[in-house]
């Protein structure tokens, strides 16, 4: 494969004197991994953790809170109704212990940044990215389209033996790469 060419060789040779066989990916499947990575992200309902940032019935501009969706790393996704447009929206709040800290607060604006750049059946659609005063602070959030439907970390938790079939598993993998 490296036709002659020694520094690519030399290159591949030591990435793969590098791999530690017992860690490797290539050891599981990627929907495992996968899997095994969602579960380790449990959601709001399942955390046992307060969302804790707004409660139901809060409003941030024309935005009104209606409920919790789920918990992830960088923020907490709650349903909203856009009043200006009568339309379901996900609010995806900053949470507030991070509003302070310059590093999240530029890839909470870089992940909106990134994804409104593109366009994509499989992408959701930024409609708007802010900043509102609360009592404590500032609240960050970015407000995307609503999607209905179940999560893939839902799919795979009510799979059997939370695996999913090799078809779905592939029509899924499909999608991803293609967004």
């Amino acid at each position: 494969t490296c036709a002659g060419d020694k520094d690519l060789r030399r290159e591949v040779a030591g990435l793969l004197a590098c791999d530690n066989p017992g860690d490797s990916f290539i050891q599981s499947p990627a929907i495992e991994i996968a899997a095994k990575a969602m579960a380790a992200e449990p959601l709001t309902e399942a955390s046992g953790k307060p969302v804790g940032t707004l409660i139901t019935d809060s409003q941030i501009g024309a935005y009104q809170i209606l409920s919790p969706l789920g918990r992830g790393g960088m923020g907490e996704v709650h349903l909203a109704l856009d009043t200006r447009l009568g339309r379901k929206v996900a609010v995806k709040l900053l949470p507030a212990e991070f509003t302070t800290d310059a590093s999240r607060v530029r890839r909470f604006a870089q992940e909106a940044r990134t994804a409104s750049a593109l366009n994509h059946p499989n992408i959701i659609t930024i409609h708007e990215i802010g900043e509102t005063a609360t009592e404590n602070g500032s609240l960050r959030y970015i407000v995307t389209e609503y999607v209905e439907g179940e999560t893939l970390r839902q799919r795979i938790a009510r799979a059997p033996q939370q695996r999913i079939e090799p078809p779905e598993a592939i029509d899924i993998a499909s999608q991803i790469a293609a967004a």
